[in-house]
């Protein structure tokens, strides 16, 4: 990973996956090769409000191998990824889905509530791998970073 910073945002390169993404300077990376889970390649953690804030409002990256062979479209991704979020997820409530870009590559974006948060998920296929972009922050929280994750989401930029 190599970080460099410009304005108030530093760029975050990730060679080995093959993008680049810029966060805020005051937000922390919440992940790396120490301590990734479930396919995520870095998150970035949203500034608690005060000592007594236990919640995790961040942004994550992830970037998932498809298997050989396997065949996709990126609307067949989505539709299975939203049936498993109703399948596992009681309290999932799907808000919206609409076609948009990452990284100039065609992706889908959802919108939905579940377990207290409201989440923003972007996903893309782009060769052999997914790339999914995920927000999620208490509602309250939400529309107050939701200008700066679109920034994240629009900075996201794929090497080559």
């Amino acid at each position: 990973m190599i970080n460099k910073q410009t304005d108030n945002f530093i760029v975050c390169v990730l060679p080995e996956y093959n993008l680049r993404i810029n966060y805020p300077a005051a937000w922390q990376i919440v992940g790396n090769k120490a301590i990734l889970y479930n396919n995520m390649v870095v998150g970035f953690g949203i500034p608690k409000e005060n000592s007594t804030d236990l919640s995790f409002d961040s942004l994550c990256v992830y970037v998932l191998d498809m298997p050989a062979n396997y065949n996709i479209s990126l609307n067949e991704f989505i539709d299975l990824n939203i049936r498993d979020l109703k399948d596992t997820r009681p309290e999932f409530n799907l808000i919206e889905s609409t076609p948009t870009t990452l990284g100039g590559v065609p992706a889908y974006q959802i919108v939905f509530t579940e377990t207290g948060q409201k989440k923003l998920g972007v996903s893309a296929i782009k060769g052999s791998k997914v790339y999914m972009v995920s927000y999620g922050a208490r509602p309250e929280r939400y529309l107050k970073y939701i200008s700066t994750v679109e920034q994240m989401i629009a900075s996201f930029e794929f090497l080559s």
